[in-house]
């Protein structure tokens, strides 16, 4: 890759260009980019979700990778603990995106938790272009996102991360 790459916090606005990323690398999302790119932008800009993405720079920049977080209440991580379904970042999105805002901790339910016995981390989605470590792309945008994504978690009392892969 010639180009240089720009790694930052997710920002809102951020949505489309990570929506079209999943796309491109990720299974079952053919209808997310009608729904999914103005949830995401919702989600950073009242603070529910967090994360880090890597983009091309350029004249036209490309988003080549997307680390999102988000805090859960403990009763959803809990269950998902207890009793494991696959795609529980889809089914939390979805059930955000149909109206229940129980789903993700905001930021005046995050403080207590935080101050307290800790937060419990979902990982929502953690996509790259290239997990090709034959190739230094893969390298680079790992480099890139890794401070940037420890930089967005810094403060936050983590309790547990739980992730799907």
């Amino acid at each position: 890759m010639t180009e240089p790459l720009n790694a930052r916090a997710m920002q809102p606005g951020d949505g489309r260009a990570v929506v079209a990323l999943w796309k491109r690398y990720l299974p079952d999302t053919e209808d997310w980019e009608t729904w999914l790119p103005d949830l995401l932008d919702r989600l950073v800009c009242d603070g529910a979700v967090l994360g880090g993405v890597v983009f091309t720079e350029g004249q036209k920049p490309r988003c080549l990778a997307a680390g999102i977080t988000c805090f859960l209440h403990e009763s959803v991580a809990e269950d998902f603990v207890a009793r494991p379904k696959p795609y529980l970042n889809r089914r939390l999105l979805t059930r955000f995106r149909d109206g229940d805002r129980s789903v993700f901790l905001f930021p005046q339910e995050q403080a207590p938790r935080n101050a307290g016995a800790g937060l419990e981390m979902f990982v929502l989605e953690y996509c790259q272009e290239t997990f090709d470590f034959e190739s230094s792309l893969a390298h680079q945008i790992l480099n890139a996102i890794i401070p940037v994504y420890i930089a967005a978690h810094t403060g936050f009392n983590v309790k547990r991360c739980l992730h799907e892969t």
